[in-house]
This record gives structure tokens, sequence and C-alpha cells, in this order.
């Protein structure tokens, strides 16, 4: 066994020493840069777009094949304006290479910093990237696996950075636009069994209201079994503007996990917790067939301590004949949704001192 052994371990050496040679040779003596203007012809002989790589193109090869663009736009479709339909201020990423050789991709870290995307409707219902999809004469895509496995891949990413993004939208068939800035987006070792932290946040503006979204929380994703998880998750939303209730505060949103197996078609969430215009939701909810026909189960409670409030903020003026009326609504009820029909039973809701009990349900337009 020891001279098989032997043999074995020398072509494995020579295999890798070929690799680190081939990467020195590309490094040294390949320039990425020589070659933008045939890349930039490429894209315009695929497309009919012009790319414009104002920054230098990096590349390394071994033992990490790297890949690196500076500033670089492309120009938009015939008849939107002037404007860039897409440009960055850089990318990177970078992968290494002996894991492919075993199945595995294992991503260093990918980045992606000032990105500008402007996607607009023009008044004949065209897009600004129809051209690029190749539009309705686009070759249909490939159906997906009948079970709806996710490919088999061992992927693992160090880290995810997207910073400072601007995505426009303007619809010139309804009018209406919105623009979403300063877009970042956190994540550090993806993959696998272990969790990992992310953030996210942006400002989304539309013509009357302005919102500001951050979340963090834990995550885990797992390719080869199609299940994905977060953990611990909160996000709050702040607005302003005419359509954001007057003097509302922050919405809230947190549970304790949800986690979903797309091949089993299940979902979990739970230790729900939505705070907004004064009154709380919490709850747990389970689901199955989210793909194929969502059905869901669970419990829901609803507090509002302060209905008056609630009502003002929601621009509800009431009046009640006793003053001290309309103090407290508390509620709670099981869920049950299907295609068909929706559910709440075991119905408990408490208004000031009265308590009420029951069961409503709709299947399709009747109540049940």
């Amino acid at each position: 066994m020891g001279r098989p052994v032997k043999i074995l371990g020398i072509i494995l050496g020579a295999v890798v020493a070929l690799f680190v040679l081939v990467g020195v040779a590309v490094s040294l003596l390949f320039d990425p840069n020589d070659y933008k203007d045939q890349i930039a012809a490429a894209v315009e002989e695929r497309t009919g777009r012009t790319l414009t790589l104002d920054g230098d193109l990096e590349l390394s090869v071994f033992p990490w094949l790297k890949i690196g663009v500076g500033p670089a736009r492309l120009s938009n479709a015939p008849g939107f304006g002037d404007a860039s339909f897409a440009q960055i201020e850089g990318a990177a990423l970078s992968l290494q290479v002996l894991p492919l050789l075993t199945g595995k991709v294992a991503i260093g870290e990918a980045t992606l910093a000032g990105l500008e995307l402007n996607l607009a409707r023009n008044a004949s219902g065209v897009t600004n990237w129809e051209d690029l999809s190749g539009g309705s004469e686009a070759a249909p895509a490939e159906p997906a696996a009948a079970d709806g496995a996710a490919p088999d891949i061992d992927l693992n990413v160090a880290g995810i950075s997207v910073t400072d993004a601007t995505l426009t939208w303007r619809d010139a068939t309804t009018g209406q636009s919105f623009d979403l800035t300063r877009l970042n987006f956190e994540a550090a070792g993806l993959g696998g069994d272990e969790s990992f932290p992310l953030s996210l946040g942006f400002n989304l503006a539309g013509e009357d209201m302005q919102v500001a979204v951050d979340a963090e929380g834990n995550a885990q994703m797992n390719l080869a079994d199609n299940t994905y998880r977060l953990d611990d998750f909160e996000v709050r939303l702040t607005g302003q503007g005419a359509a954001w209730p007057a003097g509302a505060d922050p919405i809230e949103l947190g549970f304790g996990q949800l986690a979903a197996d797309l091949n089993a078609q299940t979902l979990a969430l739970e230790a729900l917790e939505l705070a907004l215009l004064g009154l709380t939701v919490s709850g747990d909810v389970t689901g199955s067939q989210i793909i194929d026909a969502l059905t869901l189960d669970g419990k829901v409670r609803i507090d509002i301590p302060a209905p008056k409030v609630t009502l003002a903020a929601l621009d509800v003026p009431l009046e009640t004949a006793d003053p001290g009326a309309l103090e407290a609504i508390a509620a709670e009820a099981s869920l049950s949704l299907t295609p068909s029909q929706t559910m709440l039973q075991d119905v408990a809701i408490k208004l000031d001192e009265t308590a009420l009990t029951g069961s409503v349900g709709m299947k399709g337009e009747s109540l049940v």
C-alpha cells in the first residue's frame, strides 16, 4: 500500500504545483486592463449598450481567484434619457481555487459599492431592461425540479457587503415613482450549519411618504437541504409624510425565529411581536404547502391599551357618551387560513369590562 499512496501524493503535489505556477504566471504576465476595449465591444455587440470602465480591472488566480472592477457604468436603453442605466463605484469577488476540486465553493469577500440602478417604464409600457432580458422573445426558463430541490452545492461565503446602493423607479404609465437610497447590507459566515449575523438598512421615498428601515438579526441557510432560518430578528420602520400617520411612533417588528423548509414546504414563525399605532400583535404561526397552496395555523393576540389614541393616529376621531368608555381592547384567536377560507376560532375579545367570545370566518366572499 505504501507505493500507491506515495504515487498518489506525488500526483496531488504536482497538481498543486501546477496551479501555483499557473497562478503566478497569470498574475505576472496577464493584465486584464489590456482588454477593456474588447470587453466593452463585446457588451455593446450583445446588448447595444455602452459599457464604460473608468476604473482598473483586477485579476489574480492562486490561491484565491480574485476579480475586481473599479468605477463602471452601463448606458440606458434608447428613449430613456442620458442617465446611466446602472453604475457602480466598485465591486470585488474572491473565490478559493482548491476547494473547487472537491465540489465545494468557498467565497471570500463579495463586495459591491455605490450601485445606482435606474429602472423605468415609458408611456407605451416598455421597460428599460427588456432589451437586456430579451423581452417577449426571450426563451422560456427551464422548469424547476418537481420537488423544488436546491442545487447540490456546498457553498460557504466569508462575507457579503453592499454599501450605499440606490435604486429609482419611474413609471410613465401610472405616474408612480419611488427612490430607494442608502441601501446597506452586511452578512458574514454564510453557509453550512452555523448561524451568521446580518444587517440591512435603507430609505424608501414615494410621493406621500418616506420610510427608513433598519433590520438585524442572525440567519442560517443550507442550500443542500433547501432550509433557511432567521433568529432574534428585529425590524424598525420610521416614517414621515402625508401618508404616514401623524405623530405615529416607529413601527417595530420582531420574532424569535422564522424557519422555512422549501423542500417540505413548511414554515414556522415563533414569538412574533409587532408594535404600531399604539397596538401590539403577538403570536406563533405554522405553515404548510407554502409554495403550492399556502395553509397557515396559529394563535394571534392583539392588545390596544389606548384605543382612542390609536384611532386618532388613523385620523378616525371617536366620541363616546361615557368619557371613561373604550379605555382598552384585547383580543385573541386561533387562526386558520387555507386557499379557500379564513377562520378565526376561539375568539375572545375584552372591551373594557365586557367580554365577547365566538368565531368568524370567510369562505370566498361569504361569512361563515
